[in-house]
């Protein structure tokens, strides 16, 4: 993608910024998603950093089940073959599930009522079934996590996933999660859940790889020439791109969103006013190693993958070779015998 393709203007003067890797990602989903939904169900995970394009994604992918699927256009159709809805952070305390699950239930059965708390969560596994619907997508995923309670936190994160497992295991429906890497950090802790869960990452750029970096800088000084930017004192260099990346953890969305806070602050846009709308760099060095893990365990498991088709090539080529020869080799003494004796009967 060039930079055309990914930096937006709105009529706002706002900058969308879409990840690099858009495209890829996007292909990814609507194969994993709309390839045949598997018999058990899986989780679905979809993570990037802060305006790295998880919400567009999600929207993108609802036109093409629309589009799809008559079902969804059908205002008395039986069938709902997909909802969304968004996890808000709350306020204080904990996540509220039995407020999601109700508000769930309410776009599969409008005004429904269910007195009871605790018959919210079967009565929307009901529904879910019923309504036919094969994928429920949850927005701001990572808030699901938000509790207020630190002494019991690891055994809570581990029940929260095993209900997702749970809810998965009933209904059979791709359950799709858009959020940030902490979701993922807490899938590990459900090993049955983990096995059934598909990854499509929109991490950060790198700042130890020299063509991540050229990027990034391409990105900045096309995202601050759309606002006018000069660059007159030289304040645009390498050290710079280096402050800015690791306060950003290599997003360009973040970027992008500094930028338009500190251009709707008015006055003139200048570079070093742009740090204060981002994090400092706390942090930074772990966020960029969990991406550079991550990738190492995608090229692992694309080579381990490759591997194991070139092996099963070479067997299924090598049995075909074997029964090939089988069928042209020459007769044996004891058949060239027979055949004799069976002509000169003749």
């Amino acid at each position: 993608m060039t930079k055309d393709d990914v930096i937006h203007q709105e009529d706002d003067g706002n900058l969308t910024v879409l990840h690099p890797h858009f495209v890829e990602a996007k292909d990814r989903l609507f194969r994993l998603a709309l390839g045949g939904a598997p018999k058990q169900g899986e989780l679905i995970l979809i993570l990037g950093p802060t305006r790295s394009g998880k919400t567009y994604l999600k929207d993108r992918l609802i036109t093409e089940l629309m589009r799809v699927n008559p079902a969804c256009t059908d205002e008395l159709a039986q069938e709902i073959p997909f909802i969304e809805e968004e996890a808000e952070a709350p306020h204080k305390g904990s996540f509220d599930y039995d407020e999601l699950h109700k508000r769930l239930l309410n776009q599969l059965i409008p005004f429904s009522n269910v007195p009871r708390v605790k018959d919210i969560r079967p009565a929307l596994i009901d529904a879910l079934n019923k309504r036919a619907t094969r994928w429920v997508m949850i927005d701001e995923a990572h808030h699901l996590l938000y509790t207020t309670s630190r002494s019991d936190d690891l055994s809570r994160r581990v029940n929260q996933m095993e209900a997702i497992k749970g809810l998965i295991n009933q209904t059979g429906i791709q359950l799709l999660f858009f959020g940030n890497q902490a979701i993922e950090a807490a899938v590990r802790l459900s090993p049955q859940l983990r096995s059934r869960t598909k990854t499509i990452r929109l991490g950060g750029y790198l700042m130890d790889i020299s063509k991540e970096r050229e990027v990034f800088a391409n990105f900045c000084r096309s995202i601050l020439s759309a606002h006018g930017f000069q660059d007159h004192g030289g304040e645009f260099n390498p050290q710079w791109i280096g402050e800015m990346m690791a306060r950003c953890t290599g997003s360009i969305g973040a970027f992008a969103e500094a930028v338009d806070q500190c251009r709707r602050s008015g006055g003139e846009l200048r570079l070093s006013d742009i740090a204060d709308y981002l994090p400092d760099c706390e942090g930074a060095d772990e966020a960029f190693r969990e991406e550079y893990d991550f990738r190492k365990r995608s090229e692992a498991a694309n080579s381990y993958k490759k591997l194991a088709q070139n092996a099963m090539k070479s067997k299924d080529d090598s049995t075909h070779a074997r029964s090939s020869g089988s069928k042209n080799r020459a007769p044996s003494r004891g058949s060239a015998r027979d055949a004799a004796h069976d002509a000169s009967t003749d």
